[in-house]
Formats: C-alpha cells, sequence, structure tokens
C-alpha cells in the first residue's frame, strides 16, 4: 500500500532508512483496528508488539482504573508506543487506552527479530529508537518539573486557605464562648432578681416557688458556664456538669454531707446542647424533690445520681435515693408534693423522647431511658 509505504517513511524511528529498508518494514507490519474505549493493553501485562498509530488518537495512562489514576498523554497520528517491548520483556509500565476510533500498525517482538537479523537496519533503528526514549525521557522530565510546580503553587494556596479557615473558625469560636458567657451572666442576673423578689414576699408558703424558679435557672446557665470552659463548644462532659448541679443545689439547700451524701457516677458520657439541657433540668427537679421530701426530720440518707449508656447504645439517667420514698398514688406525676414530676415526665417524653420507669421500693428510683442526639462532628480549633 503505497500510502503506509509514505507514511513509515516519514516517521522518525524510520528516518535513516533506504526506501528498500521500509519495504521490508511495511511487510513485517501488520494493521489493527479499535473502537473509542477499548484497551490496547494495561499496565503490568507482558509486552510483546510495538504500535504505531496511523489513524485516530489514543490515551497513556498511569494507574488506571484506581484512585490514584493520572493521564499522562495523549498520542496521535505518526506517534508510536510500546517499543519497549522490541527490546527488552518488561511488563508495560503504563495503561493505553482507545481515545477516538484508530487505525494502527503493529510490529511484534518476534518479527522484529528476525527482520533486523535478515537485514542489517538495526544499527539505524537502534540510534533512531535511543533518540525516541530520550527525548521522551525528557519530556517525561520536563512534565515532572511542570506538575511539581504546579503542585507547589496549589499547595501555597491550599495553606493560605487552610490559614484563613483556621482564623475563620477561631473568630466563631471566640464569638461562641462570648455568647454562652453573656447567656450565663444574664440568667444569673435574673437569679439576683427573683432572690430579691422572694425576700420581700412574706408568704413563706411562696418562698419555695420563688426557690425553685432560682435553681432551674442556674441550673441552665450551669450549662452555658460549662460550656464556656470546655474546649468543645457543642457538647459538655455529663460528669462536669453534674457535679456543678449538684455542687449547686447543696450549697442552696444547706445540706451537709454527714447528713445527706450525694454521689455521682457516670461513664465518660458526652452531651449535646439538646440533651444536657433537658437532662439537666430532670437531675435539678429529682434531686430538688428528694432533698426536700425524702429525708424529714433531719434524716439522714444517700442519692446516687447516674448515667451510662446501655447494650442498645441508649443512655440511662438513674436518680435514686434511700429516705421515705414517695406517697402510695395511682399517679406522682398529676398530684402530690413533687410538683416537678410533672415537669420531669414533660422533659423525658417530648425532649428526650425517651421513658420514665419509677421503682418505690427501699426508698426511690426513677429510670430514664433515651436515645442520645446525633450531630455532626463538632468544630474544635486547636490551641
Amino acid at each position: 500500500m503505497a500510502d503506509l509505504f509514505e507514511f513509515l517513511r516519514k516517521l522518525p524511528l524510520f528516518s535513516g532508512l533506504g526506501d528498500a529498508d521500509i519495504q521490508v518494514i511495511r511487510n513485517t507490519c501488520r494493521e489493527e483496528r479499535l473502537n473509542t474505549g477499548e484497551v490496547v493493553f494495561l499496565e503490568g501485562e507482558a509486552g510483546d508488539k510495538l504500535y504505531i498509530i496511523v489513524e485516530g488518537s489514543v490515551e497513556i495512562w498511569k494507574d488506571y482504573h484506581t484512585v490514584s489514576a493520572d493521564l499522562l498523554s495523549v498520542y496521535g497520528p505518526g506517534q508510536m508506543f510500546g517499543e519497549m517491548a522490541l527490546i527488552d520483556n518488561s511488563p508495560r509500565s503504563a495503561s493505553v487506552i482507545v481515545r477516538q476510533d484508530s487505525r494502527l500498525l503493529t510490529m511484534e517482538r518476534a518479527d522484529f527479530n528476525r527482520m533486523i537479523q535478515a537485514n542489517p537496519i538495526s544499527q539505524s533503528i537502534m540510534r533512531s529508537l535511543s533518540e525516541i526514549i530520550r527525548n521522551r525521557t525528557s519530556n517525561y522530565v520536563q512534565g515532572m518539573r511542570v506538575r511539581n510546580l504546579k503542585l507547589e503553587k496549589a499547595y501555597e494556596r491550599l495553606k493560605k486557605t487552610e490559614a484563613q479557615r483556621n482564623a475563620s473558625l477561631r473568630e466563631k469560636e471566640v464569638l461562641l464562648r462570648e455568647i454562652h458567657h453573656r447567656v450565663k451572666n444574664n440568667m444569673q442576673i435574673i437569679t439576683s432578681i427573683l432572690s430579691l423578689q422572694g425576700q420581700r414576699v412574706g408568704d413563706p408558703t411562696t418562698q419555695p416557688l420563688f426557690q425553685d424558679c432560682r435553681n432551674r435557672i442556674k441550673t441552665m446557665a450551669l450549662i452555658h458556664e460549662t460550656i464556656y470552659e470546655s474546649p468543645d463548644l457543642s457538647r459538655v462532659e455529663a460528669q462536669v456538669y453534674l457535679n456543678k448541679v449538684v455542687r449547686h443545689l447543696s450549697q442552696s439547700a444547706g445540706i451537709r454531707p454527714d447528713q445527706i451524701r450525694i454521689e455521682v457516677e457516670t461513664e465518660s458520657v458526652s452531651l449535646f446542647l439538646d440533651d444536657a439541657v433537658p437532662v439537666g433540668l430532670i437531675v435539678n427537679e429529682l434531686l430538688s424533690n428528694a432533698l426536700r421530701h425524702a429525708f424529714p426530720e433531719e434524716r439522714s440518707g444517700r442519692i446516687t445520681i447516674s448515667l451510662r449508656s446501655d447494650e442498645r447504645n441508649s443512655l440511662v439517667l438513674c436518680v435514686e435515693d434511700d429516705g421515705v420514698g414517695l406517697p402510695d398514688r395511682a399517679d406522682i406525676f398529676e398530684s402530690g408534693p413533687c410538683i416537678g414530676l410533672n415537669m420531669v415526665k414533660g422533659l423525658v417524653e417530648k425532649q428526650l423522647g425517651g421513658g420514665l420507669d419509677v421503682n418505690r421500693e427501699d426508698g426511690t428510683r426513677f429510670r430514664i431511658r433515651f436515645s442520645p442526639k446525633q450531630r455532626m462532628n463538632p468544630v474544635h480549633v486547636r490551641r
């Protein structure tokens, strides 16, 4: 075919050969046609064939079909690939995929060896192959330098963006801390106002109402105080928070440690804000009622508060005492001296979406089981 003869004569690989030698090469080559998307060969496969593109184009890939796949180059008419297969038995160093329907000339290693043994053209072809490989190596090195330069610039931009992001996060963290601090201060102001108003009320039966309101507000203020002091602004450590609630109520009620011992037993549990508020208020109500009603006439005893996870990854909050127990009524949440229990029931069911059990044997035991709120990982800036 005259067109293939002229085509081969113009290729750099055969530039030093005469017409007779090129005719031999033309007779040695075979023609293949491949469609777009077909695999010519894959990286790691054994190589025994040289390819010359007559029409169409192919893509040269490194680590093809992996997450780190890298398109090295695109070859078109007049370019060749797989030439190292004529020289050694090394596996293919890259994958080749047809980019556009292609017409290829191929030469197998066995045919090449027979051709150079029968014709004095090997030295010229080897020189051309060496020149092609040297040029490709040079182009590859230059390409790697360009890529490295682009990567360095991209890395510098990434570092700048990361620094800006960290600065923004630190600014937001400062703002959130300030918000929690101000909310806590405002709630403390409200408790002070309630205290002043309570002192002006002459009716002794009204005093406990003011005290209950102060304790509830103080419990919510303690949440914001704990978050303000925490490295994580989205949740609180249950042990730290519940200890603060217990300490506040003990001091407010004037409880002597030798009279009523209060113990807090929790696992390493973190509560998000949506859970921490109702949990704190529940503990506040149950503990306040126990201190007020479970130990009459300065009776001594013990109150235990625990928070643990169970086998179903739910949280179980228990508040129990060994006091005189609750009155034997059909529904303790609707009547009786423990008015706050109705609030507890509402917090458990509506805020936590959990269940509440009461055991009245040998004192009183409240067991609350709920599923903790699921949140995305909190924003945290390392100091």
